[in-house]
């Protein structure tokens, strides 16, 4: 009996806010007046209890998003929690699929039948010869375009058809515009 008195009194003082605005829209005869006022009032509670969440924030200069764009590129930004270090990603269109560092091109395979074997052709330049896929590239499921980034750097347009795993083509048409001024924001603003 103890027990249940205390969870009475709880719940009593828990909710008194909430039935004082329930008496307020309980006593509206009209049922969609009625509803509105019980919608109004709810919704009003869910932005009340999202405030904290918007004042607790870190702090504008750790933030982490988009931090700059050029042409069909952006850079995201990440801080280590740790280290406080910043780094740095180039998104093809916004995009996790094709990125860039630093020092490289990736495009990832993931998820679109792991990759076997790649040719890269840079503008209009004949295509590279076929390349057989590293035991890391197909591990993780990625092209790492290290090899050619002088070219890609410097490029308006590449074009990458790889051969998957389960022996499909699929060729990726990548616009660079953009590219090199993402890549030296990276260079010049991120950690390495």
């Amino acid at each position: 009996m103890k027990l249940n008195l205390t969870a009475v009194v709880v719940v009593m003082a828990v909710s008194a806010p909430a039935f004082a605005q329930d008496t307020a829209c309980g006593s509206i005869k009209a049922d969609k007046q009625r509803l509105a006022c019980y919608d109004k009032a709810n919704s009003t509670k869910k932005l009340d209890a999202a405030e904290p969440e918007t004042i607790i924030s870190a702090p504008a200069e750790k933030r982490e998003g988009v931090v700059f764009k050029s042409g069909v590129w952006q850079v995201i930004k990440k801080i280590d929690p740790m280290t406080d270090k910043a780094t740095c990603t180039s998104l093809y269109r916004g995009e996790w699929k094709i990125q860039g560092a630093a020092d490289s091109m990736y495009v990832s395979y993931q998820g679109r039948g792991g990759i076997k074997a790649y040719t890269l052709r840079v503008d209009e330049d004949p295509a590279d010869k076929m390349r057989l896929a590293s035991d890391t590239e197909k591990k993780l499921r990625f092209a790492d375009l290290q090899h050619s980034f002088t070219r890609i750097y410097n490029s308006n347009r590449v074009r990458l058809q790889t051969i998957t795993v389960l022996d499909s083509i699929l060729t990726d048409d990548i616009d660079m515009q953009g590219f090199k001024a993402a890549t030296d924001y990276v260079q010049q603003n991120c950690s390495a």
